[in-house]
């Protein structure tokens, strides 16, 4: 199959209203979910839902961007397009993009129930700066604060939950 075929079956089955399923998260015994955190004054208000990283995490380290539902309602999450639904700023405030997901130009959706944690995407703690329908150049983060926000619309009627953390990256030691 063709490449533009393919595109174009993949653009049908999002137009359609097809959903991809989640990617379950089962924590292993020795390895439990980090806690919530925020390491510094967030303005946003609470939310139902939570983003589950560390405080801190060295450059470049890789690591895997949770989201928890707290609340009493499901909501709809990006599964594979991490550009979607999600922010991502410097500690000046500027927004960049990450390699994983630069783009949002298929719609796949998943649920998060309440009580549930769900994988988001693994990051190497780096941002793209060379992006072409796909980064093709990246470099690790600076030391310093991070914050990712996020918008997610719930399954049913109701508000969508905004949420945001901040994280320390920490130069090589």
């Amino acid at each position: 199959m063709g490449r533009s075929t393919a595109v174009a079956l993949i653009m049908a089955v999002a137009l359609a209203g097809c959903t991809i399923p989640p990617r379950r998260e089962t924590p292993g015994p020795a390895a439990p979910f980090p806690a919530a955190s925020q390491t510094a004054e967030s303005s946003a208000p609470a939310s139902d839902i939570r983003f589950r990283l560390l405080n801190a995490y060295e450059a470049g380290e890789r690591i895997a961007v949770r989201i928890e539902n707290v609340g009493e309602v499901a909501y709809r999450f990006q599964p594979y397009y991490q550009a979607c639904f999600l922010s991502y700023f410097d500690p000046q405030g500027r927004e960049f993009i990450i390699p994983p997901g630069t783009h949002c130009d298929i719609l796949g959706q998943a649920t998060i129930r309440p009580g549930e944690t769900e994988r988001l995407f693994l990051w190497d703690l780096d941002e793209c700066i060379r992006d072409s329908w796909g980064c093709v150049r990246s470099k690790p983060l600076d030391p310093g604060i991070y914050t990712i926000r996020g918008t997610f619309h719930s399954v049913g009627e109701g508000s969508p939950a905004r949420a945001e953390v901040t994280f320390e990256v920490q130069g090589p030691l």
